[in-house]
């Protein structure tokens, strides 16, 4: 009987979903070869030896991939998933694998945008439902006549209502917004990649204004 082996990484990092282009991959290559590493590249049927074949094979979009860079011959190396509901970057424990991995850690992290960073489903959920029985239970502590006026009432739902429906965005946000595609930055300019930033601040504002004007008409 032999113990089944487990990988173990020195370096991990997590990324949330985003849309990614043929310029981003051909970076993250660069930047391996410079340190020896070669570049190979799958899916969860195929491996092929470029871009251009995955291309080919697989048509201009692709919702996950893997890269795989190592030195010829061995085993360990750096390893980028790009998943449907986010990104994953690893590296074993080697001088020239962890460098890499920094460099390939930095070029994604300033790719990331600001406003996905804070688009945790789970979070928002949960700390809504916190939110909710937090206000509730101090809103036992007020004097009577206030604690069934319409700005307590506001108060304990506002904090639901906010969480759910960020949670609701988390949700949407990864599904519209991952994957690779194929061509250049500038040839593959999606409508999420137009308009996305604009649909996040239209939301959040009417949300925002929608409580705002609530609260003014009962204060």
């Amino acid at each position: 009987m032999k113990r089944k082996s487990v990988d173990y990484y020195v370096c991990e990092q997590g990324f949330p979903a985003m849309r990614l282009y043929r310029d981003d991959l051909e970076e993250y290559i660069s930047l391996a070869a410079a340190n020896g590493l070669k570049p190979y590249i799958s899916d969860n049927d195929y491996e092929y030896d470029s871009l251009d074949e995955v291309q080919t094979n697989r048509g201009p979009y692709v919702p996950t991939i893997s890269l795989r860079f190592s030195e010829s011959g061995s085993r360990q190396s750096v390893r980028l998933r790009i998943k449907k509901n986010g990104i994953s970057l690893t590296a074993d424990n080697k001088q020239s694998l962890i460098v890499t991995w920094q460099q390939i850690r930095d070029v994604i992290d300033e790719r990331v945008p600001w406003y996905a960073r804070y688009l945790k489903g789970d979070n928002w959920f949960y700390g809504g439902i916190v939110g909710f029985f937090v206000v509730a239970i101090l809103a036992t502590e007020l004097p009577k006549p206030l604690q069934n006026t319409d700005v307590v009432t506001w108060m304990i739902w506002a904090a639901p209502v906010i969480g759910i429906g960020m949670a609701v965005i988390s949700g949407i946000y990864p599904r519209m917004n991952h994957g690779v595609y194929l061509q250049r930055e500038h040839e593959a300019l999606t409508f999420w990649r137009r308009y996305g930033e604009k649909i996040i601040f239209l939301i959040l504002g009417t949300t925002l204004g929608v409580i705002g004007k609530i609260a003014a008409d009962h204060l």
